[in-house]
């Protein structure tokens, strides 16, 4: 099987990031030959208000790219103009704008032009500084946005920003905020009517997604925004989609598709004009050509890529000449008018200083005279005060005495200060540094604790639909999930351990293993056996017979054994968890026994019950740890199993990932602004 190098894929999905990567599609004014650019500045003379905001802003997204400095001051005076106006939804568009501007700076700077010196070295280093500092103005723009649009009660403002903020932080190199914002901003852009908005979230999704070779669940992204996009009929938008449906399709095999599509792509962007696509589909078609050995036609796409290159850059050139054209023309009507204005300004000046010449004639007459009789009493006050100066002299002198006595014992405390000042620099230095390995550590042991997970793909074979919710409270956690096949039997367990971050990491590193090394080398098969097997694991590993450590964990165990007629064998044992399962319309509840994993102990041996029941195909099964139900908001109300259970019977008509939407979006409603306190872990699967 032949597959198109990554390179090209990431080539892609970073092609139209200027123009098509924001989800705000009220700032992407029509080109030149359709938008009455030139009116625009005409109008601008005479308008007000809120049209004088519309006007400025559509005008800077077009000068986006002729001149980025004079974009930005129309973006500027638009913000200010919109903040004076109480409650004006513009103003949190204009931060967005701003920052979108600054974005598009970062992806246009190259090293040659940041820093024109012989030494490429030097070259490259000046180009990365200067990129990540536009990209950090762009972030503090986009989070003024956000800031704007929670205040104002905008969620569609919200959703733009947050997409926005995602965005960002994957170009800082910074996935997992860039993963949390583009979650957020999906569950409060499913409810809302801008279906285009909602469509941009699941494409850059579906970015991050085939960035990191998770080409399954960036299909599935890509596919739902492509609904969307065709149900709306936005063109432009579903000709670069199908060129990134495309990619995927060649990386995963399906080379018929992937030149369906990318065929698709080329006839949308030819309707709909749009010029990144025109320039990159060509070429992957001739590369699919040339992979087949179909070298005429490859070598006809490659002709036509190059011929529209020309074309495009000549008409880009054209574009560019007009604005600036009609730029030109507004610039030297307002020079004419702050010329008369001059003039008038000179004849007033010339009536001024006539006035004032006549006037200062009786002022200083005045004045001298005022002058020579203050002169005279302050000549018989400068006798009187002699005789003083003198005695304060002598005072004067005594005081210098002193306080050059108090300098030198400042001077003094001064340089052991200086010294004290140098020494906890030095401290601090330290700290950082310590700080700095401690989080690299941490972020490897993150790597590794995900290592150990189970793979979506072993999930998505043996189940034919499921949903995974993880997220730790710290960087690492103490929660996992474990899954394990021997023969047909399929073993599925999700874990709470003691404690949070390192700590918890730690212990669910040893209950990973040890579960492994039960089931998969031991062969103990019976859910309650393993339990107690894995109960008396951990006191061994930490020696809790003769030491004081209590540390363990909760768990639910569950067995799983296809069986004829679309019925499956249900085994499950739990140590303080509860598992639901949803069978013949109704949702019901196993819940273990009331006993850790692990921990102090009376009796000599644990014993765990069990229970076993049948299920059918398509019935569903819910594990999770107390984290969901323990979150808590603002006034420390707990979410709860209620509202848990209530969410799962709302949404069970709906596919998994719905599910797992829905339960999502119900957590970040409840929690608002409030911390998360534990860490989280919901995992359901459909037989």
């Amino acid at each position: 099987m032949k597959f198109i190098p990554c390179s090209l894929v990431t080539l892609l999905f970073w092609a139209n990031a200027i123009g098509l990567s924001w989800g705000q599609k009220t700032l992407n004014p029509p080109p030149l030959d359709e938008g009455p650019v030139r009116e625009w500045l005409q109008q601008l003379e005479t308008a007000q208000d809120t049209a004088r905001i519309h006007l400025l802003l559509n005008l800077a997204w077009e000068y986006r790219e002729v001149s980025p400095l004079i974009a930005q001051q129309f973006t500027e005076e638009a913000q200010g103009l919109s903040q004076a106006l109480e409650n004006d939804p513009n103003w949190a568009r204009s931060w967005n704008q701003l920052g979108a501007l600054h974005f598009i700076f970062a992806q246009q700077l190259s090293p040659e032009a940041v820093a024109p010196v012989p030494c490429q070295y030097f070259q490259v280093l000046a180009w990365r500084l200067a990129s990540q500092k536009a990209l950090q103005k762009s972030l503090a723009s986009f989070q003024r946005s956000a800031a704007i649009a929670y205040a104002s009660h905008q969620r569609e403002a919200q959703s733009i920003a947050l997409n926005n903020l995602g965005r960002v932080y994957w170009a800082l190199g910074d996935t997992i905020r860039a993963w949390r914002y583009l979650e957020q901003a999906l569950v409060i852009g499913l409810p809302m009517k801008n279906r285009t908005s909602l469509a941009l979230i699941l494409r850059n999704m579906g970015d991050i997604y085939a960035h990191q070779r998770g080409y399954f669940k960036a299909l599935k992204h890509y596919l739902r925004a492509s609904q969307i996009l065709e149900a709306r009929r936005e063109g432009t938008l579903l000709a670069d989609l199908s060129l990134r449906l495309a990619q995927v399709y060649a990386q995963l095999g399906n080379e018929v598709q992937a030149e369906k599509l990318t065929l698709q792509s080329w006839e949308l962007a030819q309707r709909f004009k749009n010029a990144a696509v025109l320039a990159q589909a060509p070429r992957l078609l001739a590369q699919f050509y040339q992979q087949r050995a179909q070298l005429a036609e490859a070598s006809r796409w490659l002709n036509l890529a190059l011929a529209l290159k020309d074309s495009i850059e000549a008409q880009q050139s054209a574009l560019r000449w007009k604005k600036e054209d009609a730029l030109f023309i507004r610039l030297k009507r307002e020079e004419r008018l702050e010329l008369l204005k001059n003039v008038k300004i000179i004849r007033e000046d010339e009536l001024l200083i006539r006035r004032i010449l006549q006037y200062g004639i009786w002022v200083a007459f005045i004045s001298l005279a005022v002058f020579a009789l203050l002169l005279y009493r302050s000549k018989r006050r400068s006798q009187k005060a002699n005789h003083l100066l003198t005695y304060q002299k002598q005072e004067i002198a005594a005081q210098r005495d002193a306080i050059v006595h108090k300098n030198q014992e400042l001077v003094q405390k001064h340089k052991e200060i200086s010294e004290k000042n140098e020494r906890m620099g030095e401290l601090l230095e330290d700290v950082k540094r310590n700080n700095v390995r401690m989080t690299e550590s941490i972020r490897y042991a993150e790597r590794i604790q995900r290592a150990l997970l189970p793979v979506e793909i072993h999930l998505r074979e043996n189940f034919s639909d499921h949903f995974v919710i993880y997220k730790p409270r710290d960087v690492v956690s103490g929660d996992f999930y474990w899954f394990s096949r021997v023969g047909e039997m399929r073993f599925l367990a999700v874990v709470d351990c003691t404690g949070h971050g390192v700590p918890g990491a730690l212990m669910s590193m040893i209950g990973n293993t040890l579960l492994n090394e039960i089931v998969n080398h031991e062969g103990v098969y019976e859910t309650d056996a393993i339990l107690s097997k894995l109960h008396e694991g951990i006191r061994t590993a930490l020696k809790q017979q003769d030491s004081r450590n209590s540390d363990g964990m909760d768990l639910a165990l569950c067995r799983i054994i296809p069986q004829e007629n679309n019925e499956f064998q249900i085994q499950i044992s739990g140590a303080k968890s509860t598992v639901y399962f949803f069978h013949q319309g109704h949702l019901e509840t196993f819940r273990g026994d009331r006993k850790s994993i692990g921990g102090w102990q009376k009796e000599s041996h644990r014993e765990f019950s069990r229970q076993e029941f049948a299920l059918r195909r398509h019935d569903k099964l819910y594990f999770g740890t107390d984290g969901y139900p323990d979150a808590a908001n603002d006034k420390r109300r707990k979410l709860g199993y209620r509202a848990f259970e209530r969410i799962i019977c709302e949404t069970i008509q709906q596919p998994m990932i719905e599910q797992g939407a829905a339960l999502l979006e119900a957590l970040y409603v409840h929690q608002g602004q409030t911390e998360q306190r534990d860490d989280i872990t919901l995992l359901g699967i459909q037989l």
